[in-house]
């Protein structure tokens, strides 16, 4: 029989060991901190978690109580227990991420419960129903519940840490945990959507404040050296001056595609480069898959050829470059690439759009007389996908998706959404898109070089943390 080394640096008691001896050096290094936020530097991390959980079990793959996604629990029928999925496993979050995995388990023996999520991409990827059946956010942060105790150890890690890497994975679990796990959103944070342009810049429309008209403008700002050199400044005839937009970014003119990937903003430059916004003063140097092929592996011929780019999402577990004759996809994850190249389709954009229905993810492929081809939500059936498997979204298909659509003013299908974007009537497209009710927003559509992207979450109080 095969021994196993519970031990190696790749399996889960490892992590959860390294995680717990991570803990004491932080409640050693931090013991003198002042006016902590968390309740867990407070106490100490280690003394909290001890506190708490007196035993650890790790459950095999088979377990009932571990579905997908579940990297630990704890049972109100137990008293001081902690249950470790197999998931955690193969889980590729950082040492500081299972750390608050851990705790925000511990504090749920407090008696602290989560409820059924009412916004945010846990609310927006399932139906009506299975949200119903999801306990997964907090009311607030502010009531310090589990995902709360988490966000505030986060930033607590934030402020005391000299380590950068360390320093940016709290900041973004801040900001990951701010956009999705709670249903008051703190520090004015809003939901809206990004509509970005070679020549106006980045803007965020919110979807609440869509009628109001305090038109918002924010400072330019200086780059360091391991920052992306674009200037931050007002763009030039805003795209909608009469209603409440934030500028997030200026101008720039090598700007060819921009994509919004989780929390973040990406921007493909014709120069090579590409850069991502996150939420502070400052563009930085993009190091994903998708962006390493794009700045390693074409040439600056190819580079200056990108037409539409888009990220995974749920649903979707890669993300793809559109060039001119031919689309590069990557998996989540790996450096695998597929390659699918084009001899008679010619390329417009991609249109991703959420079923109203499912809630699941449909993306497509536009070529330039407007046609729709609609492309696999897995990496796996590329692997002998051709031009020819591309499949065709017809008048048949929209009649058939659409006939819930019937008694609402603005239908969201394709072709109606293209007839309008060919008859250049954009602005008329992007009000529309914008007064959507949630369950109906456009993910990413590209008009000419236009992008509306989205749901995007945004608060300007954000660059200052």
């Amino acid at each position: 029989m095969e021994q196993i080394d519970n031990c190696n640096d790749d399996g889960i008691v490892y992590k959860i060991v390294n995680a717990l001896f991570q803990m004491q050096n932080l409640e050693t290094e931090n013991k003198n901190m002042k006016n902590p936020l968390s309740l867990v530097f407070k106490e100490g991390p280690l003394t909290f978690f001890k506190s708490r959980i007196q035993n650890i079990y790790f459950e095999p793959e088979s377990q009932v109580y571990c579905p997908e996604r579940i990297l630990a629990y704890v049972s109100s029928n137990e008293k001081n227990s902690m249950h470790i999925c197999q998931t955690m496993t193969n889980s590729n979050d950082s040492v500081l991420k299972t750390i608050s995995t851990l705790l925000h388990e511990a504090h749920h023996i407090n008696g602290s419960k989560h409820v059924i999520c009412t916004q945010g991409i846990i609310f927006d990827r399932e139906t009506i129903e299975e949200s119903k059946k999801r306990f997964a956010c907090d009311d607030d942060y502010e009531s310090q519940g589990s995902y709360g105790l988490e966000t505030s150890f986060q930033l607590d890690i934030f402020k005391t840490t000299k380590d950068p890497i360390q320093h940016q994975l709290a900041r973004s679990n801040v900001i990951s945990n701010l956009f999705t796990r709670f249903n008051n959103l703190p520090l004015n944070v809003k939901q809206g959507q990004i509509v970005a342009s070679h020549k106006k810049g980045v803007q965020f429309y919110p979807y609440s404040n869509y009628f109001n008209s305090n038109l918002i403008q924010k400072t330019e700002s200086s780059l360091s050296k391991t920052q992306a050199p674009l200037p931050r400044q007002k763009p030039k005839n805003p795209l909608m001056d009469s209603n409440q937009f934030f500028n997030i970014w200026g101008t720039n003119s090598t700007i060819n595609a921009y994509a919004v990937n989780g929390h973040k903003l990406y921007m493909y430059s014709t120069t090579g480069n590409v850069y991502y916004y996150n939420h502070t003063n400052s563009l930085y140097y993009a190091n994903d898959g998708l962006s390493e092929y794009y700045k390693t592996n074409l040439s600056s011929k190819e580079q200056a050829s990108l037409v539409d780019v888009f990220y995974q999402t749920f649903d979707i577990d890669y993300g793809c470059l559109l060039f001119t004759n031919y689309m590069a996809c990557n998996e989540k994850d790996t450096t695998k690439i597929h390659r699918i190249n084009f001899s008679n389709i010619k390329p417009y954009g991609f249109y991703l759009l959420k079923d109203p229905e499912s809630r699941h993810e449909l993306i497509y492929l536009i070529d330039q007389s407007f046609k729709l081809y609609q492309i696999p939500n897995q990496f796996s059936a590329f692997e002998k996908f051709t031009e020819r498997d591309l499949f065709l979204f017809t008048e048949t298909e929209k009649n058939q998706e659409n006939e819930f659509e019937k008694d609402h003013n603005f239908i969201v299908d394709p072709l109606h959404i293209f007839s309008l974007l060919k008859s250049n009537q954009d602005v008329s497209l992007i009000k529309k898109v914008l007064s959507l009710p949630n369950d109906k927003i456009l993910q990413k559509i590209k008009s000419d070089s236009t992008w509306i992207l989205g749901p995007f979450y945004y608060s300007p109080k954000l660059e200052t943390l």
